[in-house]
């Protein structure tokens, strides 16, 4: 998604430059599923493919994961499936001895944009009531609350950024910038928004 996502918003931007920079202009942008996944693997989960929420790779008796997200939208809202794994253990007489467990975990929200982000709103975490994730539940909802994020207005400002190193003469940068709607649909998310863009000597 990054780099789909930079280099459309550069062309987009590029093309606005062509026929003159306008106080505000309406677009939209597709971002496919498939590309989300890759983001999610190379945004959130870097450490060999996984996201740790407790621990680390090196810890075999006390961790919690996510990896291999898949995402889809049912009825309006952003779902991502991830395989979560993890244990609550000590170790004892050489032994890890605690609770543990692994299961497909769904994660799923209306996507919305605030403060330069996007995010899920109305966030939900679907799992098997086992006896063991009602003890890491709230660890795991407020971790992936604050990680599942894109920094949308970030990323615009390096869009213009590059386009006015590369091809203007002068300092563009970003003005007015706001969201119409995000939809998430069968195949993809689509962002409909105004952007304006102003330029510099």
């Amino acid at each position: 998604m990054n780099r789909r996502f930079f280099i459309g918003i550069g062309l987009w931007i590029a093309g606005m430059l062509l026929v003159g920079v306008a106080p505000a202009e309406s677009a939209s942008f597709e971002v496919s599923y498939k590309s989300l996944e890759r983001f999610i693997v190379q945004s959130v989960m870097t450490e060999g493919g996984r996201h740790y929420i407790e621990g680390g790779p090196s810890d075999d008796c006390l961790y919690a994961f996510v990896q291999e997200p898949r995402v889809a939208a049912v009825g309006g809202r952003l779902q991502i499936t991830v395989l979560f794994a993890g244990r609550a253990g000590a170790v004892v007489a050489g032994k890890c001895v605690g609770p543990g467990d692994n299961f497909d975990l769904v994660v799923s929200g209306v996507p919305e944009y605030d403060r330069g982000e996007l995010f899920l709103s109305d966030l939900k975490v679907e799992a098997p009531d086992t006896a063991y994730f009602k003890i890491v539940r709230p660890l795991v909802e407020n971790d992936l609350r604050k990680n599942l994020r894109y920094p949308l207005r970030e990323r615009l400002d390096y869009a213009a950024a590059w386009v006015s190193s590369s091809s203007v003469a002068g300092a563009l940068s970003l003005g007015s910038f706001s969201i119409d709607s995000i939809i998430a649909g069968q195949d993809d998310v689509r962002i409909d928004f105004e952007l304006g863009l102003s330029l510099g000597k």
